[in-house]
């Protein structure tokens, strides 16, 4: 089973026929969800797929430091859910209701039975997820990192410009711990490394003997 959570807004369905959508939805049944209540969760069997119908849920993501961070917002006609057969979506997140809601929901044996009577939707539906995914989660992943790069900026401004961290008038340089950085801010220490190396290529910071230093690396006499 997958617990990778994908979702797609209503105006997003433009590339998937109507006729496929009906088999969808034909396929699915109706549940009522209460207020606050969660409808999915990563520590929770995945494999089921759900339409909005009525009301409006919050999509949030778990960080690092175990913190929730609203990341999106689900209205009627918008999908959500997971497939083992979609390989990318989001490893730690959760949706829930903000109001009294309405999905109609399939789940791992109804996909199986929509796949051996309309094999051809269900094709059609999982080639469009992966795409649609694939595509979505790289932009995201695009604008997080630049998101993230500005506020590890500001943070390394504050280290190295802050007359508390200075020796007679000379910046102290900053240690280059990652896992230190991750926690400040929220963020695995393998995309601290990425927005690193964009400041570096920037010539905003340069690193030498596990430093931060500010600036561009300064060239050899």
């Amino acid at each position: 089973m997958s617990n990778r959570l994908w979702w797609i807004h209503r105006e997003d369905l433009a590339p998937v026929s109507g006729e496929d959508l009906k088999s969808l939805q034909g396929a699915m049944h109706t549940a009522h969800y209460a207020e606050g209540k969660t409808v999915y969760s990563f520590a929770l069997p995945g494999d089921v797929m759900y339409l909005v119908q009525r009301g409006t849920l919050r999509i949030s993501e778990q960080t690092p430091a175990g913190f929730w961070r609203t990341i999106d917002t689900l209205r009627p006609g918008a999908f959500f859910g997971s497939l083992s057969l979609i390989e990318e979506g989001l490893k730690k997140g959760r949706v829930v209701c903000e109001d009294e809601v309405t999905l109609l929901v399939m789940r791992k044996g109804s996909f199986e039975k929509l796949m051996r009577f309309f094999p051809d939707t269900g094709v059609r539906w999982v080639s469009f997820l992966e795409n649609y995914q694939h595509q979505h989660m790289h932009q995201n992943s695009q604008k997080s990192l630049s998101r993230l790069t500005r506020r590890l900026w500001r943070l390394l401004n504050h280290y190295l410009d802050h007359p508390a961290y200075q020796i007679e008038g000379e910046n102290l340089p900053v240690t280059c711990d990652l896992k230190a950085l991750a926690l400040q801010l929220a963020a695995p220490p393998h995309v601290i490394e990425e927005a690193l190396q964009q400041l570096e290529a920037q010539q905003r910071i340069y690193r030498e003997d596990r430093m931060i230093f500010k600036g561009s690396l300064p060239h050899a006499p």
